[in-house]
């Protein structure tokens, strides 16, 4: 595993770059960042510019496929550099190798320069150092739990970012996972240089909005759909699912566009304006969704109604309190917020229109 850390990038916190921070300390006192290249998801890279006194290096990081694109040459033992191509395949090999034995493994490389400024086209002819190579463990009672699932007639499957052989020996050991279907987050993270929610600001963004479905349980149904006995029918469900879930991909979108053409947002903006608008939107929606009837005839029980006003309050005061700065928000100006409730009440009439026409189409 080579000896580096990176505590120079402005990019999103991880706990890959966590764990390398926190396997050795290196002093860097001699060395100054000059500029940056984030990583984004096309790239899968993070490139980093230096200077030491008058040397001035590019230190780069990231997927092994795509760290091995941009060198043309590697490393050796006693600092020895030779051309790339005739052990392509046995760095790829080790690689694979590492992952088979559960590694998530990155590559890392450098190139000399004599610019202070480094653009996409400067990551050409670097030099391949070495690799990071991570291991998390499976928890220890993970087999048991596997098992009594399966007893129970439970089928596993895995989605994971990993590569093919990470995945393959996490699955003989770190496990299933299951990911939100967040398809906006998706799509948005292709087109910005920065992770639109941090892991920490999902899972809040998770919490917040099961408090109002919690009381679900305990709210009013309208009499037409306890008259009589009703099957599940999965078609119209899915339908449902269908009509309303692009309604919310539309307003996600929406919600996107305001913050970064229209308000120009930097990431912490972006952030916070969307968790704001998300989480908002997200228990707003449940007081429409819940009834085929409208929202003022039809009304919730307290409890939920109670929820989701209290949710909402929450939601708008996070960003202006102290724990702003350790979930990674920042307080919005009042236009800000002013427009992403405009999309949120925007969203809500629109849903309500929508579900009239629904349900006079599709009968259930």
């Amino acid at each position: 595993m080579c000896g580096c850390q990176i505590p120079h990038e402005k990019g999103y916190v991880n706990p890959i770059d966590e764990a390398i921070r926190n396997h050795q300390s290196f002093d860097i006192s001699a060395y100054k960042k000059l500029d940056e290249i984030p990583y984004d998801f096309n790239r899968k890279r993070l490139s980093i510019l230096l200077s030491q006194d008058n040397h001035l290096l590019v230190i780069t990081k990231g997927a092994i496929a795509n760290i091995l694109d941009i060198c043309t040459t590697v490393e050796m033992a006693e600092n020895k550099v030779i051309d790339i191509e005739p052990i392509r395949q046995q760095i790829q090999q080790k690689y694979e190798d590492l992952g088979s034995q559960g590694f998530r493994t990155l590559g890392v490389a450098y190139r000399n320069i004599n610019t202070n400024h480094i653009t996409l086209k400067d990551e050409i002819n670097f030099t391949f150092l070495g690799y990071l190579a991570l291991y998390d463990p499976p928890k220890s009672d993970i087999k048991n739990t596997i098992i009594d699932l399966a007893n129970l007639g439970v089928t596993l499957k895995m989605i994971t970012g990993d590569s093919h052989a990470v995945a393959a020996s996490i699955s003989q050991q770190a496990t299933s996972a299951n990911f939100g279907n967040m398809f906006s987050m998706a799509g948005v993270s292709l087109m910005l240089p920065f992770l639109p929610l941090l892991p920490k600001q999902i899972l809040l963004t998770n919490l917040l909005t099961d408090f109002p479905e919690m009381t679900i349980a305990a709210d009013r149904v309208d009499p037409e759909l306890v008259s009589k006995p009703r099957r599940w029918d999965i078609h119209f469900i899915s339908k449902f699912m269908l009509v309303f879930g692009l309604l919310s991909s539309v307003f996600d979108y929406f919600t996107f566009g305001a913050l970064l053409l229209l308000l120009h947002a930097d990431s912490a903006q972006f952030r916070t304006g969307w968790f704001m608008e998300s989480v908002i939107s997200a228990s707003m929606i449940v007081l429409v969704i819940r009834t085929r009837q409208s929202i003022f005839h039809s009304k919730p029980s307290p409890y939920l109604f109670g929820a989701t006003i209290a949710i909402a309050i929450i939601t708008l005061i996070i960003p202006y309190t102290p724990l702003a700065s350790v979930l990674g928000f920042q307080a919005l100006p009042l236009s800000f917020v002013l427009i992403l409730m405009a999309i949120v009440a925007l969203y809500v009439t629109a849903a309500e229109i929508v579900k009239g026409i629904f349900y006079s189409r599709i009968k259930f």
